[in-house]
């Protein structure tokens, strides 16, 4: 379901908290077609967060999330938990470009600490990408037909 207000929901592990203000500033300085909300908290673990920002994203079709964290993996394998989330780890413009048009990714994963190290501009630049690529129509027919089989 699509609501007029759609929102980005962002959240970090504890090391990378100071990151996910960065974005978060950047997301409301220039980001004006999503609420940006953050879910980080200062010495809380993401294992906790991670499943909130989870069942928030997949309240409406039109939210997303963003999990910034060490290694990126577990987030992956905590947001893909929840049956209607789509995670995906990505670390260049075009990973994200494919996964949102191809799989319909509502929470991009990004890692902090594996090689190679993101720069500031890296990280708006995967950013943008991930919120301004539209979703091709084809993915839920898709998977539609794949639950009939």
């Amino acid at each position: 379901m699509l609501h007029n207000n759609p929102k980005i929901y962002v959240c970090s592990d504890e090391n990378c908290v100071e990151r996910s203000y960065k974005v978060i500033s950047y997301l409301n300085a220039k980001v004006r077609s999503h609420l940006t909300i953050n879910m980080s908290l200062d010495n809380t673990e993401y294992s906790i967060t991670v499943p909130f920002l989870c069942e928030a994203v997949a309240e409406y079709d039109d939210n997303l999330g963003i999990i910034i964290s060490g290694m990126g993996i577990y987030s992956v394998i905590m947001a893909n938990r929840n049956r209607d989330i789509r995670a995906a780890m990505c670390q260049a413009k075009e990973g994200v470009e494919w996964a949102v048009e191809n799989y319909h990714m509502n929470v991009l994963c990004i890692p902090t600490f594996s090689p190679p190290r993101l720069s500031d501009e890296s990280y708006i630049e995967i950013i943008d990408t991930f919120v301004n690529t539209k979703r091709k129509s084809d993915y839920l027919a898709r998977n539609f037909l794949l639950e009939r089989l």
